[in-house]
């Protein structure tokens, strides 16, 4: 497993996925190794076979927070929003002070229409870690949606903060700018910065 690893941190994906299905025949009973096989196909377009591992990875470590929070966001990256807030709410489960958990609860709720409680989670998650970027992007995202642009720039320049390679968070500051008196500059600012 930590053979694949190295070969992973070098780019050779090839000789990774190599390793950590020979580290499976050694130990079939490790989750790691499907953990890192879902990390591996998740970014070649391969969610199915992503999805399968990191299923198996929780299957194997029933009570690892990361692996059901990495299930649940792959879930939510394939827009399956119930199955990925039953997965975040069974992370909570395991550790109620975990912010990721609620990260992912609150994008789910959001996704789902259920903005109060997807605010209550997400206010939860940002008052468990402080310096995360997620949920006040997501916070200021959802204050846009609701026209209420003051919160909204606070929120994604909080975000901005811990994170300013989001060119995503630029662009609806930008856009948020632009329906500003005046805000035109600030605007162009945010999108010459994407």
């Amino acid at each position: 497993n930590n053979l694949g690893n190295a070969f992973q941190a070098k780019g050779d994906l090839e000789s990774a996925g190599r390793e950590y299905l020979r580290a499976l025949g050694l130990d079939p009973r490790s989750a790691h190794p499907h953990n890192n096989l879902a990390n591996l196909y998740r970014p070649r377009g391969s969610a199915q076979k992503a999805e399968q591992e990191m299923r198996e990875a929780v299957r194997r470590a029933p009570q690892s927070l990361p692996f059901h929070i990495q299930l649940g966001d792959l879930l939510l990256q394939q827009g399956r929003v119930d199955e990925a807030l039953e997965t975040f709410t069974a992370a909570a489960g395991l550790d109620k002070n975990s912010a990721q958990a609620e990260r992912g609860q609150g994008e789910a709720l959001m996704r789902l229409g259920r903005t109060e409680d997807a605010i209550r989670s997400l206010n939860l998650s940002l008052a468990l870690e402080p310096a995360q970027w997620e949920a006040p992007a997501l916070l200021g995202f959802m204050s846009q949606q609701a026209g209420d642009d003051a919160k909204a720039e606070q929120f994604y320049l909080r975000s901005l903060a811990s994170n300013p390679a989001q060119p995503e968070l630029r662009q609806n500051l930008g856009v948020l700018y632009l329906h500003q008196p005046g805000g035109r500059e600030k605007a162009l600012e945010q999108f010459r910065l994407c």
